[in-house]
């Protein structure tokens, strides 16, 4: 069975997925994920594009103490990432990251205001929200995608 998160990711980040520079997207609160599920995130933006820009499969989600999760991700010597990493997860017990996979740039963004114009009521996550294929959402994501 496939999920849908719509995930609001800064725009500088999310740049660098759609370059193929960046392969993890490192949560305090991660999506869950059921054995035998698949989940596709729907990229938002934020800050400067404030849209919707893409979207990628997770190829799987780790969760660990911080050093056994830098060490996963390849962020194991870099000792600016880690203190960076370590002030980001204070008092969390468990880290966690999503390896990105099969990252898809749309040829044209939903803008904040094409959404807004479509469902008034929209405000973007805050980190991220399931969404249904048949939600206001879900078939304003794939109008989009099949007029590409």
């Amino acid at each position: 069975m496939k999920k849908i998160a719509l995930m609001s990711i800064k725009t500088k980040h999310s740049q660098k997925i759609f370059s193929g520079t960046k392969i993890w997207e490192f949560r305090k609160a991660p999506p869950k994920l059921k054995e035998g599920e698949s989940l596709e995130i729907v990229v938002y933006s934020s800050q400067v594009e404030r849209a919707i820009v893409g979207k990628f499969s997770v190829e799987r989600i780790v969760s660990s103490k911080l050093e056994e999760l830098m060490q996963e991700t390849g962020y194991g010597k870099d000792t600016d990432a880690l203190e960076w990493f370590r002030s980001y997860y204070s008092n969390k017990e468990l880290c966690s990251a999503i390896k990105i996979s099969d990252p898809v740039l749309f040829e044209t963004p939903i803008t904040l205001a094409m959404i807004k114009k479509e469902i008034p009521s929209f405000c973007p996550p805050q980190n991220f929200v399931y969404i249904r294929e048949d939600s206001d959402i879900g078939m304003l994501i794939q109008k989009h995608e099949r007029s590409m």
